[in-house]
């Protein structure tokens, strides 16, 4: 199967494929902006390392946000365009869940907090644990107020604007790298022996900032 995978809602762009003959292509720009002229040439660089033409993917991947607005928007209508040109499944997943399917060795920790960057001071943040928790717009410090002293987990590029706050807590761990993008082929092809796609509506949790021009 030869598959295709990118991420560009957490301000930078991550992209890789898989051929069916397991040979793996990836590339990564760490930039805040600029995902929509980047996006495709990256793309096509990846594809072409792996020796693949947009004419043979047989699966996509990518993810819904939160994040950036613009790496959001981009991501999936490119994403859905290549879906409906190519009638080839599409795969989603959230940041939160994406970027907590990645952890290694969860049985490690009771809570994992995934905290995504907003550019903003209130970071995008979802708590995992026995119970079920709704994604929320905290503070780092706010974050901090909610932690517990069972084995925590704090995780995502989100992750350096709360470990200020943090006071050396031993039961506290912290990872601040994000995910790259050949995990979303992993999670996409266990995905798809479900039959379950998931959602391709963007996932915000504030609304954008909008300039209105003066009259």
């Amino acid at each position: 199967m030869n598959i295709l995978a990118f991420e560009c809602a957490n301000f930078s762009l991550s992209v890789a494929a898989l051929n069916s003959n397991k040979e793996l292509a990836f590339r990564e720009i760490k930039e805040t902006k600029g995902q929509d002229a980047q996006l495709l040439p990256l793309i096509t660089d990846v594809l072409k390392e792996v020796n693949l033409d947009f004419r043979d993917l047989n699966l996509i991947s990518t993810t819904t946000g939160p994040g950036s607005f613009t790496g959001i928007r981009v991501g999936l209508a490119l994403a859905r365009g290549f879906r409906l040109a190519l009638k080839i499944p599409l795969i989603t997943f959230n940041c939160f869940d994406w970027v907590f399917e990645t952890v290694l060795e969860k049985q490690k920790y009771e809570e994992i907090y995934v905290v995504l960057n907003s550019l903003r001071e209130e970071l995008f943040c979802k708590k995992y644990s026995l119970e079920e928790h709704t994604p929320e717009l905290l503070k780092g410090c706010e974050i901090v107020q909610c932690l517990t002293s069972k084995p925590t987990l704090i995780i995502g590029n989100g992750a350096p604007f709360v470990q200020d706050f943090v006071n050396n807590q031993s039961n506290v761990s912290i990872i601040s790298k994000m995910p790259r993008a050949e995990t979303l082929i992993e999670l996409a092809l266990k995905q798809l022996d479900t039959n379950i796609y998931n959602t391709e509506k963007p996932f915000y949790l504030r609304l954008p900032d909008i300039t209105y021009p003066k009259e």
